[in-house]
Parts: C-alpha cells; structure tokens; sequence
C-alpha cells in the first residue's frame, strides 16, 4: 500500500495521511460547533499523538499555524457581517 501511494501521489506514506487529517482539521477549526474543543483536543480528534506535532504538520503542509488559520477564519467571518 506504501508502495502504490509513494509511486501515484509523489508523497510518502505519512505526508499522504498528514493531508487528510490537516484537512479535516481545517473543517473542524472552520466549524462553530467545534469550538469547544482547544488545539490539542483537535489534534487528538484527527489521529495527532501531540499538539506539537499536529502543529508542526499543519504548518508544513498549509503554511501557517492551526492559530493563524483559526485567525483567518475569524477575520473572514467580521469581513463579511460589516
């Protein structure tokens, strides 16, 4: 399976399945529903051992902090009820 996904995504293994927990990180911070829980709650909610390490992956695959994008979300939201 390792082998398939290194070979037709150009990714390894844990930067194939980082993708998808950032993304679906990125719809949880997104969600109101979901902000009771802080960054190590959702680090722990998508497959994430440590709140650094959901920090660090999210910053390498996304570019800024789960904070900064969790910044943007908020700032998109005032943009739009003014």
């Amino acid at each position: 399976m390792s082998w398939l996904i290194n070979t037709h995504s150009q990714k390894n293994f844990n930067r194939f399945v980082n993708e998808f927990r950032i993304e679906e990180a990125k719809r949880l911070l997104s969600d109101p529903e979901f902000d009771n829980l802080n960054f190590s709650g959702i680090a722990e909610e998508i497959g994430f051992n440590s709140r650094s390490s959901f920090f660090t992956n999210f910053k390498i695959i996304e570019g800024i902090t789960p904070l900064e994008f969790k910044k943007s979300i908020a700032s998109k939201k005032n943009d739009e009820n003014t």
